[in-house]
């Protein structure tokens, strides 16, 4: 992911992850004591309440990456789902591409996977919509098509309009 996603996260005051990856009856996925705050976060209804469950979260495991896609889809500023985004698909490659270099991972076939395969494709639509971050959002379409070929998001069809709208958005495809 060197170069994909720009923003340095600099947690080592923290300690180390708490992330692990567990096996499911329908393939690994994605887990920390931090889980329970992702729920609450996502059904609570008061933005300071809501930040406030954040950072419990954040103290128990900030390298969660649940957490930081939980929070950029609450967010309604798109310069801050964009910060969430981005730290969210850094801390699911962190976790994800060191079970890789030991077991098989598929992509898109391993669903627990998908989380980080459809933040990647969000956080390019939100760059590219904000316009002066299309290069980077480029990118994150171009790892998103490396690690899955058969583009199951549609990233090949993003990458096209932008060459055709030069900057200027492209409708997200649904989410599968």
């Amino acid at each position: 992911m060197t170069g994909v996603i720009r923003f340095p996260i600099h947690f080592h005051e923290k300690g180390p992850s708490r992330t692990y990856v567990e096996q499911t009856e329908i393939g690994p996925r994605l887990a920390s004591p931090a889980d329970p705050y992702v729920s609450l976060m996502l059904r609570e209804a008061c933005p300071k309440t809501r930040h406030d469950i954040f950072n419990r979260g954040f103290e128990v495991d900030p390298y969660y990456p649940a957490l930081w896609l939980a929070a950029a889809a609450v967010q309604t500023s798109p310069l801050g789902r964009i910060f969430y985004l981005r730290i969210g698909v850094q801390t699911s490659g962190m976790a994800w591409h060191q079970f890789e270099e030991a077991n098989d991972l598929h992509w898109w076939d391993d669903i627990g996977t998908r989380p980080m395969l459809r933040a990647l494709y969000d956080c390019a639509a939100a760059l590219n919509l904000i316009g002066d971050k299309t290069q980077e959002a480029v990118e994150c379409l171009e790892y998103l098509l490396e690690i899955d070929p058969e583009d199951h998001l549609g990233a090949q069809a993003a990458l096209d309009a932008m060459n055709c709208s030069y900057g200027a958005g492209w409708l997200p495809s649904p989410r599968a």
